[in-house]
């Protein structure tokens, strides 16, 4: 007799082990539907757009008061914050935010994961011919305005920004728009040269420096180091 009551527990155990991460993942199956029956709630400026196998990455401009980046905010800043609220909007139409240790008391907020939230992950179908097979900047804020400011190309600066509804730690992303275009349509014109990338990637320039002064300002074994490497290359 308690061996078979020792059983139906173990098997009540069991099931319910078994049940409780299959009703979590109908549980959040459920949540990610309703928002994505949901109306854009949050927009946020592009920082840059970015091509790899199988997907698309989309940065979204949003920087911490005293970090200068992305980047720097998440190696030194994510440790002290864990929510990001989003309440109303700028002059120009764009997601006022700000930074939470404690949950928000709204709900729309993006929460605990932000590296999803700052890298976001688009799936994308390569069969594109100029991508797929590695990484390509095809937006970049900054980079496309130092171009321009450099006289390396004409303006005006390209507009990008993205929109997502937000709401009690979770998002969704509805469009993003690059150039007046949606993001398929911006990729597919990158891919036919309509656009030319070439005008987001990082570009290394001095207008100070200038090569035969600088060979000249070499000592005499330098020199000799430089001719020879050159000759070598030559050959």
């Amino acid at each position: 007799m308690f061996r078979n009551k020792t059983k139906i527990i173990l098997i009540i155990v069991l099931i319910f082990q078994f049940i409780s991460p299959l009703g979590l993942l109908i549980y959040q199956a459920n949540i990610q539907n309703k928002l994505n029956t949901l109306e854009a709630n949050v927009r946020l400026e592009v920082d840059s757009i970015s091509t790899d196998v199988g997907y698309i990455t989309i940065e979204p401009r949003i920087y911490y008061e005293d970090a200068v980046n992305i980047d720097e905010y998440l190696s030194n800043f994510a440790e002290d914050y864990n929510y990001i609220s989003f309440v109303g909007y700028d002059n120009e139409g764009y997601s006022k935010y700000s930074f939470d240790i404690d949950k928000p008391d709204q709900d729309i907020y993006v929460g605990e994961n932000l590296y999803d939230f700052y890298f976001i992950e688009i799936p994308f179908e390569d069969d594109f011919e100029k991508f797929g097979d590695c990484y390509w900047n095809i937006y970049h804020k900054d980079n496309e305005k130092e171009n321009i400011a450099a006289g390396y190309f004409e303006g005006p600066e390209t507009e990008a920004y993205i929109d997502l509804t937000v709401r009690n730690g979770r998002f969704v992303v509805k469009d993003v728009i690059v150039n007046g275009m949606s993001l398929e349509e911006y990729v597919k014109a990158c891919d036919s040269e309509e656009i030319n990338i070439e005008r987001f990637q990082t570009t290394y320039y001095n207008d100070d420096f200038n090569l035969g002064e600088y060979y000249d300002s070499l000592n005499q074994e330098s020199q000799e180091m430089v001719d020879d490497l050159a000759g070598k290359i030559l050959q």
